[in-house]
C-alpha cells in the first residue's frame, strides 16, 4: 500500500479532511531485521526534539549561504568545521551505482538547524568532485563531522557542496521526528525532518521528468506541495510523509525523493 518499506495506520488528529494522522509511520528510521547492505535506512525514531543547545555548526553554516539572487545557483567558498552532526534522510541507493546516492544527497541536522548535503556523482574516480564524498557509506542516525568548503543556495535551498575530512562518529543515534499535521511550515523549516499526514488534490500537474505535484491538505491554514513519482499515489488519498521540507523557487514543498517517505493510508 505504500511506496517505502514500513507503516502503519493508528489514529491521531486528522490531517485533512476525513485523514486520521498517522503517527506510527517513521519513513526510513528504522533498520529492517534482514538490513539491505545497499540499504542507507537507519537510526532510531523519536519525538522528542533535539536538544536546543545541541549545536553541530549548522547555523553557522546557514548564515555563511550566499543570498539569492537571479541566478538558479549562487555559491561560496567557505572554511567552516561541522562537528556531530546526525544525519536524518538520505536519497535512496540502487545497484550498480559508481557512487551510492546516499553518498551524495543527504540532509543533516541539530538543534539549532538542518541543511541538506549535495554533491555531484563525477564523471570517473579521477574526476576531481569525487574528492568531497564521505569514503563510508552514510545511513540515517548517523553522526558525523566534516570540513565544510563550499556552500550553495540553490533556488532558495541551502546545500552543501563541497567537504572534506569526513568522520563517522557514531551510529544508531535518534533521530528526531517533528509531528508537524496541522502546522504553518515556513522558510525556517526547510530541511528539517517532519511528518505529516493529509490530503493529496484530485488533480495534479506534472513537476518535472515523471513527477506529478498535488496540493497537500494536511489541516493548517495554507496548503502546500507535495512532489512524487510513486505509482501507489493517486489524486484524493490520504498519505503520510516523513522527510526533510524542501522549497523551490520561494515555494515550500514536500518532495518524496525517497518512496520510503511516503506512506499511503488508503
Amino acid at each position: 500500500n505504500n511506496g517505502g518499506n514500513n507503516g502503519g495506520n493508528n489514529g491521531g488528529n486528522n490531517g485533512g479532511g476525513d485523514c486520521p494522522e498517522n503517527l506510527s509511520y517513521v519513513g526510513q528510521i528504522f533498520t529492517a531485521d534482514e538490513p539491505d547492505p545497499l540499504s542507507p535506512n537507519g537510526g532510531m525514531p523519536t519525538t522528542d526534539a533535539f536538544a536546543a543547545d545541541y549545536d553541530c555548526g549548522i547555523e553557522a553554516a546557514l548564515a555563511m549561504v550566499p543570498t539569492s539572487t537571479e541566478e538558479e545557483m549562487n555559491t561560496a567558498d567557505v572554511e567552516l568545521a561541522l562537528t556531530g552532526c546526525t544525519v536524518t534522510a538520505t536519497y535512496f541507493n540502487t545497484a550498480n551505482q559508481p557512487v551510492p546516492r546516499a553518498n551524495r544527497e543527504f540532509w543533516l541536522q541539530d538543534g539549532k538547524g538542518a541543511i541538506k548535503v549535495f554533491f555531484f556523482a563525477g564523471e570517473d574516480e579521477n574526476d576531481p568532485v569525487r574528492a568531497n564524498h564521505p569514503d563510508f557509506s552514510i545511513k540515517v542516525g548517523q553522526k558525523l563531522s566534516l570540513s565544510v568548503s563550499q556552500l550553495t543556495n540553490f533556488n532558495g535551498l541551502a546545500e552543501i557542496t563541497g567537504a572534506s575530512g569526513w568522520s563517522l562518529d557514531s551510529e544508531n543515534n535518534p533521530v528526531s521526528i517533528w509531528d508537524a499535521t496541522g502546522s504553518d511550515l515556513t522558510t525556517d523549516d526547510v530541511a528539517k525532518l517532519v511528518r505529516i499526514t493529509g490530503t493529496l488534490s484530485a488533480d495534479s500537474t506534472d513537476c518535472g521528468a515523471t513527477a506529478k505535484c498535488y496540493e497537500f491538505d494536511h489541516g493548517a491554514a495554507n496548503l502546500i506541495i507535495l512532489r512524487t513519482s510513486s505509482q501507489f499515489v493517486e489524486g484524493g488519498q490520504c498519505v503520510t510523509f516523513v522527510g526533510p521540507v524542501g522549497t523551490f523557487a520561494g515555494d515550500l514543498q514536500l518532495d518524496a525523493a525517497n518512496f520510503d517517505w511516503l506512506w499511503t493510508n488508503n
